[in-house]
């Protein structure tokens, strides 16, 4: 049953989905690999400020729309989320701007494309459900050849080939977007006056729109209190384990997890993804620990980097299996006001206040297990809550 599940289409499809919903995570671990900590500070805060933004006004609607098999209204979708894109990046330039950030191009970049590739979201459910995959197989030769390039540059300090090559995937991503958008059928006119506003209606009146928001707010105010708490080049790195750590739930979320559900897959499966990421992701533990020495936080004779590693991914299993009981509930029930978003809700407020409370008792040591503690709390929650269907 798994191995027809992970068919070569479907496998390259969830390739597709984790590098459009980790782009942030993976610019923010280039930069603290290259040792851009002011950069890896100053990106999380900015994409985590504009995924709060598109997480809400995405009110979970890749997992609705899969369980529901939904194919109808792609393009109004679509259009929708062009439209506040592009105000979204309007205000994201002036804040930058009278913010006088430094070099904000690459930013400006960087945020566009999370914008393009959060409308390409539907684009890839399109591909999903009606099974055409020719142009998201294409798009993921590109993307990953791309982002191969972009670290390869960062890596060798050439930042005018950087520049150049994040317009490239952006404009390639961009190009994917228009491919798949069908423009016969849009009345944009009648769409701007009376579509949109029912959708824009349907989303601020959900409990989909709180538990996005909250749950982002939860994140975006854990990368700022540590930054706070620790300073921006020590918070950098926290914040790539913890992202790290979220890395296989985000995945299981933005890509195979829904379908998996969907399908009544057998749980076994979650832990042999656990099993291989945990192998991927202990060669990046062992890079940053024999190469970022300006840490001197060695905790009962463990080195900090390990430490940390060791719990971040014990956490994230648990994530896994967290938002693997979330999912469930979804799929049982497939709309904007499922009761499994009232845990969202109460899971992002047991959560939010962790990194300073955990950093108060017990210093650097404490905070250090944030996220394994967080995840304790959200599959304690999402395990026992109850969902009402009708």
């Amino acid at each position: 049953m798994e191995k027809k599940f992970f068919n070569f289409n479907f496998l390259l499809l969830t390739a597709n989905n984790i590098i459009l919903s980790t782009l942030s995570t993976y610019f923010i671990i280039l930069f603290v690999i290259t040792k851009n900590y002011e950069a890896a500070a100053i990106f999380s805060v900015i994409a985590s400020s504009i995924i709060l933004v598109i997480k809400i006004l995405s009110v979970n609607l890749r997992n609705i729309l899969i369980a529901k098999k939904n194919s109808f209204f792609f393009n109004n979708y679509v259009i929708l989320r062009i439209i506040l894109s592009i105000l979204i990046f309007i205000i994201t330039y002036f804040i930058l701007s009278s913010l006088n950030v430094k070099e904000p191009f690459s930013y400006l970049v960087l945020v566009l494309l999370i914008l393009i590739n959060w409308c390409n979201e539907i684009s890839l459910i399109k591909c999903e459900i009606l099974k055409n995959f020719f142009f998201s197989n294409l798009l993921f030769v590109f993307n990953s050849t791309l982002l191969f390039l972009i670290f390869f540059s960062k890596f060798i300090e050439h930042d005018s080939i950087f520049k150049i090559l994040l317009v490239i995937i952006t404009i390639t991503n961009l190009l994917f977007l228009f491919i798949n958008f069908n423009f016969t059928k849009l009345n944009l006119v009648k769409f701007i006056l009376k579509d949109s506003l029912k959708k824009i209606k349907s989303i601020f009146f959900s409990l989909s729109l709180l538990s996005t928001l909250s749950l982002n707010f939860a994140n975006l105010f854990w990368r700022i209190i540590i930054i706070y708490l620790v300073g921006e080049k020590l918070a950098s790195i926290i914040i790539v384990f913890f992202a790290l750590g979220s890395f296989p739930g985000t995945v299981f979320i933005s890509s195979f997890g829904p379908s998996m559900v969907k399908k009544k897959l057998n749980t076994r499966l979650l832990f042999k993804v656990f099993i291989i990421y945990s192998l991927l992701l202990s060669i990046l533990a062992i890079y940053i620990s024999n190469n970022f020495n300006f840490v001197s936080y060695d905790i009962f004779k463990i080195n900090f980097f390990i430490l940390i590693y060791f719990l971040s991914i014990f956490g994230s299993l648990l994530m896994l299996f967290a938002v693997h009981e979330r999912e469930k509930k979804i799929n049982k029930n497939p709309n904007f006001n499922n009761h499994i978003f009232k845990a969202d809700i109460f899971v992002a407020a047991m959560i939010s206040p962790l990194p300073y409370i955990l950093f108060k008792f017990g210093g650097i040591l404490f905070l250090s297990s944030t996220y394994l503690v967080g995840s304790i709390i959200s599959l304690l929650i999402y395990k026992k809550w109850k969902t009402k269907i009708y």
